[in-house]
């Protein structure tokens, strides 16, 4: 069900912001609503959405660095 989900609003996301990036930005519109979402769908800080182990091998697209604890 999960997975269903985020599959569409993972297409609405990127159909609705054309994916651009604005000039000297490191992630895209798309990216940032997307981390957003994924953080809302899971009940969790917009950090913890922010580190990669966080989000299945198959939406790892992008290296960010996680933060030193």
């Amino acid at each position: 069900m999960e997975n269903e989900l985020w599959s569409k609003v993972y297409q609405m996301v990127h159909q609705l912001g054309n994916n651009k990036k604005p000039k000297r930005a490191t992630y895209s519109n798309a990216d940032i609503v997307l981390t957003y979402l994924w953080a809302v769908l899971h009940d969790r800080p917009v950090f913890w959405a922010c580190q990669r182990c966080n989000w299945p091998i198959y939406y790892r697209k992008k290296i960010c660095p996680i933060p030193a604890r």
